[in-house]
């Protein structure tokens, strides 16, 4: 099944941001999404270095992720309000970013379901975070992540209930995988909520692989988008021991998209 994707940075973990960029740029990818891994990553000078090499290699910065995704539910979404506050206006550095980079989307992972906030105090702060980031022309999306309240289709459609126009979403194949959710079900109710998604393959003993090493069908997959009229981008979302070096990245792109 061919598609027309495109790669996160996140893909090749640990290696540095910009080398990352600059690889799968060099190498014909030309959407690229971008996941921050330190702070110093959203200085101007750096955005500036990664503006550089996305003018020589005309690539499209589709969305951009943060590194901080794994404490959004101590820093954000706990019940100590100051803190929230003081990530609120950190994370407009994110908003920022994106901004200048010319992405659209910002995705965030939200609140584990161990969290102390009910769902109606967790629409409200992601209401506010959506809003201060559509200040700078960019959409705060939430991704569905297993273990997160938003990992639960239900929980979404919740929120789709409470956040009415305020709600976006990014979704994952994996992290639906791994939620014991539906993934066609997901996109069906979802709908015109979903603008940005990250895909990866899968089989019964592994639900993270690379485009056509799985049996996820994604022939079906594609018809369920073309139903829901989704026109947003495609972006592969592997780990590092998803391939054994980074040319099998590259060789197995330049196979299944076009």
């Amino acid at each position: 099944m061919f598609m027309n994707y495109g790669i996160s940075t996140a893909c090749l973990y640990p290696l540095k941001t910009e080398d990352a960029f600059l690889f799968l740029a060099q190498n014909g990818v030309k959407d690229i999404e971008i996941f921050f891994n330190s702070i110093s990553e959203l200085n101007d000078d750096f955005l500036n270095k990664i503006l550089e090499i996305k003018e020589k290699y005309n690539v499209n910065i589709p969305a951009v992720h943060p590194f901080s995704s794994f404490a959004e539910t101590y820093m954000l979404f706990s019940q100590y309000e100051r803190r929230f506050e003081d990530t609120f206006e950190y994370y407009k550095n994110y908003y920022k970013a994106a901004k200048i980079l010319g992405a659209r989307f910002v995705s965030l992972h939200g609140h584990k379901v161990n969290g102390d906030l009910d769902i109606n105090t967790y629409a409200q702060r992601y209401k506010k975070m959506f809003l201060a980031a559509k200040e700078y022309g960019v959409t705060l999306n939430q991704e569905n992540v297993v273990n997160h309240t938003s990992g639960e289709l239900k929980n979404l459609l919740i929120l789709k209930d409470l956040l009415k126009e305020n709600f976006s979403v990014t979704f994952d194949i994996k992290q639906c995988i791994r939620a014991k959710q539906d993934v066609f079900e997901c996109i069906k109710k979802l709908g015109g909520l979903i603008s940005h998604i990250h895909i990866s393959d899968n089989n019964e003993n592994n639900d993270c692989m690379l485009i056509g090493e799985g049996n996820f069908d994604f022939k079906k997959f594609v018809e369920a988008l073309n139903n829901i009229n989704y026109n947003g981008k495609l972006v592969l979302e592997v780990y590092r021991n998803a391939y054994k070096n980074p040319a099998n990245l590259v060789e197995n792109y330049k196979n299944y998209s076009h």
